[in-house]
């Protein structure tokens, strides 16, 4: 295995920075978070949220798309045409009952 050149990497951070990001659990704190941290680096972001009209922002790449991660037709209807999944969201009742 060999160190990657310089040009090697410039290409690699030329192929990352175009990526189509779904971030599902988008409308607020660490969904808000990703998603404006993946558009300050170039890429096209859709916002899937359950209120996706909370995310304050707005920008030709992001796509704002309303929906619930608890219904897996909808998931899977989202994700094609994605280079990468983040996923943000969690149900409340996960947690419920253990000390943090």
């Amino acid at each position: 295995m060999h160190a990657a050149s310089p040009r090697e990497r410039g290409h690699y951070r030329a192929i990352i920075s175009g990526m189509r990001i779904l971030v599902v659990g988008a409308s607020q704190g660490t969904g808000a978070r990703v998603v404006d941290q993946a558009l300050a680096r170039g890429h096209e972001v859709t916002a899937f949220a359950r209120s996706p009209g909370r995310l304050e922002m707005e920008s030709p790449k992001l796509r704002k798309v309303g929906g619930s991660f608890h219904d897996p037709a909808q998931i899977e209807q989202i994700i094609p045409g994605h280079d990468a999944v983040i996923v943000t969201a969690y149900s409340g009742g996960i947690w419920a009952g253990i000390p943090i």
